[in-house]
């Protein structure tokens, strides 16, 4: 395992609330039924929400299977799955027909599956829904229905409902379809909250319907759509936090330092395992470039161990191109962060076409590079490794839409 932790997940949890009822709570209205009835009714509705269930393994496909998902398998309490572009939930629900003395007089129980897509370079995204029906007692064997109505609240667009109207119920009953949802707008950015309402009415009609209401991730933008991001608008799941994963193949000697420093600098910026911060975008160009500035300013000094062979750079960590910069600590200059590095020989990779930091890293000499106690690094890096990692920031920025101040981890 190296030193900054295991591999990420490539998918994680994110907290949710009990969707709320139309009526109340089972204990509640079992212990005062007629509270919740109007004049003219003998029963009423109470439900419980058990929580959805989910996986924290890789997605896997459901396609042709009904009223699956791929958070279909492990159940859990009170929280949905998400990935940078999917959000997944699947919530199980039991539904109790109460009379007037209290007692069930109808159950049923099912299970809530669905999951949102979106596409990096598109601005629409589609919702697979699914209500799968597992067991139904009393009145509520005959006669049942239920529909379904969701609302995207802000700039967006939304297509016709997974099925129309009211659809009958029965045990077994699987209905499932999607909405089509789209960004409205043409620049900058927007975040969609996604709202519904699933309502259930008896053949008893004498029983009023019942609703249930829920939204995504706590009430938060579910979906965030943008046009900041190269020529293509897109929109991603804005409670997923990204990581971005360093090449150790290709640019080892930036990828053991970058790495290392996430696990020894105060804070542990950027190290998820260990219980540090995340980093967060610095999208303006000219604040970036300040930020290299001062961290790798005229104080840096570029020992070249390796007679010319390589051009040796200044690489910073936490990135220039981020909030936690030393250029944004505060600091006057370079020399003011807690580490300073020095590149020297040592194993190779390639034919000893480039250094490996894994075998050649150590602490510059203090009388030429006295360290500061400021939560930032620098060191001489090879011009191929210090690069290369700058270059794949910038495409992982644009393959998770990452936009200003949005966080992200890095492995």
């Amino acid at each position: 395992m190296p030193l900054n932790g295991p591999r990420p997940s490539s998918s994680k949890t994110v907290s949710t609330d009990a969707p709320t009822s139309s009526t109340g709570d089972c204990a509640d209205v079992q212990k005062n039924p007629q509270r919740f009835m109007k004049p003219g009714e003998d029963t009423t509705w109470c439900f419980s929400w058990d929580g959805p269930s989910e996986t924290a393994k890789n997605r896997r496909s459901m396609t042709g299977t009904p009223g699956m998902v791929w958070c279909d398998v492990v159940q859990g309490k009170m929280v949905e799955q998400a990935t940078r572009e999917s959000i997944c939930g699947h919530h199980v629900f039991t539904g109790k027909i109460i009379d007037k003395t209290g007692l069930p007089a109808g159950e049923i129980t099912g299970t809530v599956a669905q999951e949102v897509f979106t596409k990096n370079s598109e601005t629409g995204f589609d919702e697979n829904f699914f209500l799968r029906i597992t067991d139904a007692t009393g009145e509520a064997k005959a006669g049942m229905t239920a529909s379904i109505a969701a609302e995207c609240v802000g700039a967006c667009q939304q297509g016709p409902d997974p099925w129309k109207g009211n659809a009958s119920l029965q045990k077994g009953t699987v209905l499932e379809g999607t909405w089509h949802r789209s960004w409205t707008g043409t620049t900058g950015h927007a975040g969609f909250k996604i709202g519904y309402a699933l309502v259930f009415k008896s053949g008893n009609k004498d029983s009023k319907p019942a609703a249930i209401g829920w939204t995504w991730a706590k009430g938060a933008d579910a979906v965030r759509c943008d046009n900041e991001i190269t020529k293509y608008a897109g929109c991603a799941i804005p409670t997923f936090t990204p990581t971005m994963e360093f090449n150790r193949d290709k640019y080892p000697s930036a990828s053991d330092y970058m790495s290392k420093q996430s696990v020894f600098l105060l804070g542990k910026p950027g190290n998820e395992y260990y219980g540090g911060k995340p980093l967060h975008r610095e999208a303006d160009d000219k604040k970036a470039g300040d930020n290299r500035n001062v961290v790798c300013d005229k104080t840096f000094n570029k020992i070249d161990n390796f007679s010319g062979k390589f051009e040796i750079q200044c690489d910073e960590y936490p990135f220039a191109r981020t909030k936690e910069s030393g250029g944004q600590l505060g600091i006057k200059s370079g020399s003011e962060c807690a580490y300073q590095g020095e590149l020297v020989p040592g194993g190779t990779q390639a034919g000893g076409a480039i250094p490996n930091f894994a075998y050649s890293v150590k602490s510059a000499k203090a009388s030429s590079a006295p360290a500061g106690t400021a939560a930032c690094a620098r060191s001489g890096m090879s011009k191929n490794d210090n690069e290369g990692i700058g270059g794949d920031l910038a495409r992982f920025f644009t393959k998770n839409r990452v936009l200003d101040n949005d966080p992200f981890w890095v492995y």
